[in-house]
C-alpha cells in the first residue's frame, strides 16, 4: 500500500507543477502579475506539502503532528533515516522556510522576486526528491 500512496502523492505534485509550467512560461515573456504571483507562492506550498506527506508515509506517522518544530522535524528524520540527502534537506528546508511565509503572509505582501526564485527550482527539486525518495523503497 505504500507504494501506491506514493505513487498517487506524486501524480498530484505533477498535476500541480504543469499548473506551475503554465505560470513559468509567463514569467519568461514578462513578470507575474499579483494574481499570478499569489497563485504561483500557493501553488509551491501545495508542492511542498504534497513532499511532506510523502515523507511522512515513508516515516510511517499518520494525522497531524503536534509539535511547533514538526515540519523541520520531519525534514532531520528523513535525512537521518536516509530518505533524503544533506543536499535535498537543505532544499526542502528551503521550500519550508518559504511555506512558512506565505502561511504566515497577507497576500498583498508576496513579492515577486522569492516567488520567482523559488518557482525556477521547483521543477528541480520535485525530480530530486522523486529520484531519492523512489531509490529507498
Amino acid at each position: 500500500m505504500q507504494k501506491d500512496d506514493l505513487t498517487i502523492e506524486f501524480q498530484k505534485i505533477d498535476e500541480e507543477a504543469g499548473f506551475l509550467d503554465r505560470l513559468i512560461m509567463i514569467k519568461t515573456q514578462r513578470s507575474l502579475d499579483a494574481i499570478e504571483l499569489r497563485a504561483a507562492a500557493f501553488s509551491i506550498t501545495s508542492i511542498y506539502n504534497g513532499l511532506e506527506k510523502i515523507l511522512l508515509i515513508l516515516l510511517g506517522e499518520n494525522g497531524q503532528q503536534s509539535s511547533p518544530t514538526w515540519h523541520a522535524d520531519l525534514l532531520a528524520e528523513s535525512k537521518s533515516r536516509g530518505f533524503i540527502t544533506e543536499d535535498l534537506y537543505i532544499q526542502l528546508a528551503a521550500f519550508l522556510g518559504f511555506r512558512h511565509f506565505i502561511r504566515h503572509a497577507y497576500s498583498f505582501e508576496i513579492r515577486n522576486e522569492p516567488v520567482e526564485s523559488v518557482l525556477d527550482s521547483v521543477k528541480t527539486v520535485v525530480e530530486e526528491s522523486k529520484r531519492e525518495i523512489t531509490a529507498v523503497q
